[in-house]
């Protein structure tokens, strides 16, 4: 996004920098001795790296009285400010701009930030614990504060433990959607969210907020699965593949396993599903070959596969559960079924390798 003027603010007083702090995004702040120093080119790409993330002052006094030639601060946003941190962090490290870039993300929103959906770059690719309350801090900025003060509390009993662990506030209103996929109703509010390698663990007692954070460090809490309920009907030629029994069908060494991935909505899913039954219906009696489908909206789908679109279709042979093959046929009922006689690690009973129809005996 483009914003006029420049990316940086030159200050020349400590009043200056204390009145440029925003209220709702960290501040960083160099002091840097000359204008023809590297670091000023680094400086000012970074900003213009970060112009939604953060924003940037510099000064060339050395306002704080640093004995280097240089200074970075990150101060944070005015409204996250408590008597259980410092307003700033002093960088230390090497002046590459990536190492600040991370810097910057590990302790621009302090031990405890507010985490709204335009400011996810802090809260990206980590070991995220979530508070969502149904308070935001511009309505209810009191009652943001006693709960973000109770996870202050468990963390300064607990500094090591979880020192490798995010935490954040957020407003329910703004992440509905995520409160949706891990079915917590607004009446379970406030509730926390462990967000870790694609896993999920949701705690919907604040009251057992350490012992749930200490059971997560343990490995002792089970993820949160998103799924329909169990198939009853199992007499269908395409399985029906929901989170819960995923990876009994799927991974069962067994089996070459094709799946599905569709939605409801999909047009494209429409079009495919009547071929792709029939493929299942003509293949049904194949041992060592299922065919599946998942749907993708309700459930959710296991790494290490990736649904970006509909329909989304994988061959999982056995041997190579790890590594699912995204199909790239045809998708007529003749496709598919050459493709699976073609690809399935033993030749099946019925076609032959090119997908013709093998002749009885009788």
């Amino acid at each position: 996004m483009s914003r006029a003027g420049p990316v940086s603010k030159e200050v020349s007083t400590v009043s200056d920098v204390e009145n440029f702090l925003s209220d709702d995004k960290p501040t960083v702040f160099a002091f840097i001795k000359s204008s023809s120093d590297p670091l000023m080119k680094t400086f000012m790409a970074l900003a213009k790296s970060m112009v939604d993330d953060a924003v940037f002052c510099h000064s060339h006094n050395n306002l704080f009285v640093t004995p280097d030639d240089y200074e970075l601060r990150v101060y944070l946003p005015k409204r996250l400010r408590t008597k259980f941190e410092d307003d700033f962090a002093l960088y230390k490290g090497e002046l590459e701009s990536s190492n600040i870039k991370e810097w910057i993300r590990k302790h621009g929103q302090g031990l405890v930030g507010y985490r709204t959906p335009s400011n996810s770059f802090y809260f990206e690719n980590v070991d995220l614990v979530v508070l969502y309350n149904n308070q935001s801090i511009d309505s209810y900025p009191s009652g943001v504060k006693y709960l973000r003060n109770r996870v202050f509390k468990t963390l300064k009993d607990n500094s090591n433990k979880f020192k490798d662990l995010v935490f954040a506030y957020s407003f329910s209103d703004d992440f509905s959607y995520e409160l949706s996929e891990y079915g917590i109703e607004a009446d379970k509010l406030p509730a926390v969210v462990i967000q870790s390698k694609g896993k999920k663990y949701k705690l919907e007692h604040l009251d057992a907020f350490s012992d749930f954070l200490n059971k997560f460090k343990d490995g002792l809490l089970t993820p949160h699965v998103k799924s329909e309920p169990l198939p009853t009907d199992d007499s269908s030629a395409v399985k029906k593949l929901v989170a819960l029994n995923f990876d009994e069908i799927v991974n069962n060494e067994e089996k070459d396993v094709m799946v599905v991935f569709h939605a409801p909505w999909c047009g494209h899913c429409k079009n495919l599903m009547p071929k792709y039954e029939e493929a299942a219906s003509k293949l049904k009696n194949e041992p060592n070959l299922v065919l599946a489908a998942m749907d993708a909206t309700a459930n959710d789908v296991p790494s290490p596969y990736q649904v970006r679109g509909f329909p989304t279709i994988y061959f999982v042979p056995k041997g190579k559960k790890s590594s699912p093959v995204p199909y790239e046929g045809g998708r007529d009922t003749t496709d598919i079924i050459k493709y699976l006689a073609r690809e399935a690690t033993e030749e099946l009973n019925g076609y032959d390798r090119s997908g013709n129809p093998k002749k009885s005996d009788l």
